[in-house]
């Protein structure tokens, strides 16, 4: 099984020009992969920065997991988790918006090969490594 984690950052105020992404993945609950980033050059929100974590950290997946796996994604942002759930709809006019569709649009590769991902919330203190690597200060 594998679990990815995700944050993301903006700074020093939200929105704003400079963010940062980061995500772990763990097979079995040992890490395999981590990843952070820079995001600039427009302005992006927070959320947007979360989303891209995902979408990010997603695409890594689709490489690693084949059918039988199953895929766990987890993060501290709840209008993440229940956008990609699909419990909240979100504002297609929110400075987020494409960074969702991006991290929405990914999960078809994963439907077409059978493996079923699961969008949990967990507390920022269960998400410290992503939030470390998500930390706009040190990505940029």
């Amino acid at each position: 099984d594998y679990t990815l984690h995700f944050d993301g950052s903006v700074g020093p105020k939200n929105p704003g020009l400079t963010g940062g992404y980061g995500f772990v993945i763990q097979i079995d609950g040992k890490i395999c992969y981590e990843e952070s980033g820079a995001l600039a050059g427009q302005i992006i929100s927070n959320n947007y920065a979360e989303f891209h974590a995902v979408y990010k950290g997603l695409e890594v997946l689709n490489t690693m997991a084949v059918k039988g796996d199953r895929v766990f994604v987890r993060g501290d942002s709840q209008l993440v988790i229940n956008m990609m759930n699909g419990k909240f709809k979100g504002k297609e006019t929110s400075i987020y918006w494409p960074a969702f569709e991006k991290a929405k649009n990914s999960l078809k590769s994963f439907r077409n090969k059978y493996i079923p991902i699961s969008f949990d919330w967990v507390p920022r203190e269960m998400n410290s490594k992503a939030d470390k690597l998500a930390d706009y200060k040190t990505a940029c």
